[in-house]
């Protein structure tokens, strides 16, 4: 594996994690991107349960999926008290 250049700076963990969520940033804080955050805690379990009834498999795929959903949160930062708090004000079946 190559070694960096003398008097080159070497990227770090931290620098790279941050330019990383800018990256996530810029995809779901825009207009279309909350409209694919919207659409994907639907479908994703942020609002329900994963458990599926004797269907080890099943649960395991859902909870997955709303892993998925957690790491663009924690990556955008996203405050999950708002997202549930936006869950309050528009239950399930209701309109917007």
């Amino acid at each position: 594996m190559a070694q960096p250049v003398s008097g080159t700076k070497a990227v770090s963990q931290q620098e790279k994690i941050t330019q990383l969520e800018r990256h996530y940033a810029r995809c779901f804080t825009s207009s279309d991107g909350r409209a694919v955050l919207a659409d994907l805690m639907q479908t994703c379990f942020v609002h329900q349960s994963t458990y599926v009834p004797g269907c080890t498999d099943a649960t395991l795929i859902n909870e997955g999926c709303r892993r998925v959903f957690l790491r663009i949160a924690a990556m955008t930062r996203m405050e999950m008290s708002k997202v549930y708090l936006e869950r309050d004000k528009h239950p399930a079946g209701g309109t917007s």
